[in-house]
């Protein structure tokens, strides 16, 4: 999604914290840290990928591919590993079945 030809930022909500996303990032450590912190023992929480997903702008709007191994679930929906998925504002990103994102494009 854009405005007026310039991509939004996304923001990412998990337990209570928001993690900002850039064009082009990887996301999972933080992720898994935040999922160790709310309770997951250190084995499930690692089951989060280090560079689980990435995020980036593709034809004006966000996107997110699935780049680990482990399920990612998008509206309830596994990507296959390479997929790539435009994501919009309250959409909701599973990781491994061990954290619960909400997405939020401001």
């Amino acid at each position: 999604m854009t405005d007026g030809g310039k991509a939004q930022n996304v923001v990412l909500e998990a337990d209570g914290v928001e993690i900002s996303v850039s064009d082009g990032e990887q996301i999972g450590t933080r992720l898994r840290n935040i999922a160790f912190l709310n309770g997951s023992t250190k084995q499930r929480a690692q089951e989060i990928h280090r560079e689980h997903v990435q995020f980036y702008v593709q034809d004006a709007s966000w996107v997110v591919e699935a780049i680990g191994t482990n399920p990612t679930v998008l509206n309830g929906e596994e990507l296959s590993k390479g997929e790539t998925v435009e994501i919009a504002d309250g959409d909701t990103l599973e990781l491994s079945g061990v954290l619960e994102t909400e997405i939020k494009i401001e």
